[in-house]
Parts: C-alpha cells; structure tokens; sequence
C-alpha cells in the first residue's frame, strides 16, 4: 500500500478577473521527494505555490498535508504546520544580521508567548538561547562562510549568499515540506552546482523532507529532480521523470514554440 502523500493537492482553480491562473492543476509530494514544477513564464507556477501556501484562497480544489485539509487557511497557519517556502525575489530583512534573519525563521512554527517573560524571565532567556544556539548549528551546517559572517547586515552578502541565507531561514522552522522558487535564478554554472550540492547534502541529513522547486534550470532539474510536473496556462500538460517530461512533445512546444 502507498504510504500517504504529504502534501496532496488536487483540482485547483483560481481566478484574476477572467484569467485561471490554475486550471484543475494537482500536485503531489512524499516525504523525501523532490518535485520540480516547470513550465514558461505565467504558465502558473509561483500561483501553485502561492496556494499551497495559504497565500491565495483557490476557487475550487482543495490542499491536503499530512492528512489534514488546510485549503484556504492563512499562511502562518499553514507554516505552523509544517510548511516553509523561499521566494524568487529575496524577502531577508537585510538591515538585520544575517543571525536575527535565522533567528525569525526559528519563530515560523512556534506560538510566540507574549507573557513569559513577564512571568518567567529565566525561563524565557533560556529559550532564548537554545533558539540562537539552534540558528547557528542551522548556519553551520548548510554554509560556515554565513557563521563566519553572522553578525553583519544581510545586504552585505552577494546574491548566492542570500539564497543561502533564504534557505536556511527557511529550515529554521523545521519544516516537513520545504518549498524553492527558483533558487538558482542569477546563479552562475560554479554557485548552481553548490546549491545541488547543498540540496542533496540536505535530503541526506533530512531523509524524511518533501522538497517542491520552481526552476528554469534543466540541469537543477535533471539533477535533483524524482519527478518532474510541467504546467503551461495553468493547466498540468505533462508529468514524470525528466526523461518522461522533456520528451513529451506539448512541453516542447510550450517551451520552443514547435
């Protein structure tokens, strides 16, 4: 019997005026998968992400995680729920350290508790600082040149520092299922092969989580991808391994016209 899907989506529609951005689109990751969603600019990805995430309420269709159907619920809901995502357009906060960038994303899965330190001061420093020393062993591991450089502000790293950085404020709410949009975008051929490196380093160390990127990289794709998902106007016209994908003759048209 297949193990249950952690995230399971199906039969999305959602609509800007008269244009479906998604059209009966469904998507489906496991744990420990890595999905690529590919396909030209405005076919519909960014907006599949954005609905899985809570960003957008769909119209139709529904989004499962871990068994539980959380369509339509708020984004920090969804992120308490196991849920983190990195976006095209980088969102650090870079006039903060690239430590108290870390140091927020720890926040992402957590009630915070306004009253503790209040009630229980030692209680709360201690947290405190099991938090901060969890953001820097989350440093450590996914880029030392970041530890070495935690204190300084965010906007003086270059732009594959960011992605990193992203990346790991990202892990930092320990997230089950980890969602990329385009990590590679600027990346010369030296820093996109330190990010795949970076990527299977990951799913090593953390066997059980369900990765979904957005990427126009074939090499990203062809590299870490176990299946590959290809939308084109919103609607999924191919699905399958890379060779499966890249062979199908409507993703070639999509992509190259003929």
């Amino acid at each position: 019997m297949k193990p249950e899907p952690l995230l399971f989506a199906e039969d999305l529609v959602i609509r800007f005026g008269g244009l479906a951005a998604l059209d009966g689109v469904g998507l489906r990751v496991d744990r420990g998968e890595v999905v690529a969603v590919i396909g030209p600019n405005g076919s519909g990805k960014t907006t599949l992400f954005n609905v899985v995430t809570g960003l957008y309420r769909p119209h139709r269709g529904r989004v499962v995680l871990k068994g539980q159907d959380v369509t339509g619920l708020p984004a920090h809901l969804v992120a308490r729920r196991g849920v983190a995502r990195t976006f095209q357009i980088s969102r650090l906060f870079l006039d903060l350290s690239v430590l108290d960038n870390v140091l927020l994303g720890c926040l992402g899965r957590h009630r915070p508790r306004w009253l503790e330190p209040l009630v229980r001061p030692h209680s709360s420093d201690r947290r405190l600082r099991e938090v901060a020393e969890r953001a820097v062993a989350l440093l450590e591991e996914v880029s030392p040149e970041l530890t070495v450089r935690c204190y300084r502000p965010a906007r003086e790293l270059t732009l594959a520092e960011r992605r990193r950085l992203d990346l790991c404020r990202a892990l930092a709410s320990d997230p089950d299922l980890l969602l990329l949009d385009e990590p590679s975008a600027g990346m010369d051929v030296r820093e996109t092969q330190a990010l795949m490196d970076e990527v299977r380093a990951l799913r090593e160390r953390r066997p059980d989580l369900g990765i979904a990127l957005i990427e126009h990289d074939m090499t990203v794709v062809r590299g870490l991808a176990d299946r590959v998902v290809a939308l084109n106007y919103g609607r999924k016209i191919a699905e399958g391994t890379f060779e499966e994908v890249a062979g199908s003759p409507e993703v070639r048209e999509a992509y190259l016209g003929a």
